[in-house]
């Protein structure tokens, strides 16, 4: 069994568990939505590939460098998502290259990002 296919199967596991997990919740509707981000850190491209060959549009990394890295030989677009701490000076690279940035931790660094986005005309989502 190729690498790619034990990737595309673990991804269907794991959808099949969301799914399940969906129907067994009472307090929140059923339809709300849930997006499945497949963590590379540490993980080679092609292994990427094939998770994004398999359906996966979301991707959380937790270093900058690394999904600058990656980004340039991806052959699809995906949704990125910074997954790790973000330090303030970095905070225009990471509005450069992310579309989600879930580590903002302060109001520092939430100005901080802000202002990086404005300079890049992006709305950044935190």
């Amino acid at each position: 069994m190729s690498e790619g296919t034990m990737i595309g199967e673990q991804i269907q596991k794991v959808r099949a568990e969301i799914m399940a997990a969906r129907a067994r919740r009472t307090h929140v509707s059923k339809d709300a939505p849930v997006e499945l981000i497949a963590v590379t850190k540490n993980h080679p491209v092609a292994a990427m590939q094939e998770a994004i060959d398999a359906g996966i549009m979301n991707i959380g990394e937790n270093r900058i460098q690394e999904a600058l890295d990656k980004a340039e030989t991806l052959e699809r677009e995906v949704k990125w998502h910074l997954i790790g701490h973000l330090q303030t000076n970095k905070a225009k690279y990471a509005v450069r290259q992310f579309d989600l940035i879930h580590s903002v931790d302060s109001v520092h660094l939430a100005q901080a990002v802000n202002l990086a986005a404005e300079k890049f005309g992006k709305v950044q989502n935190i």
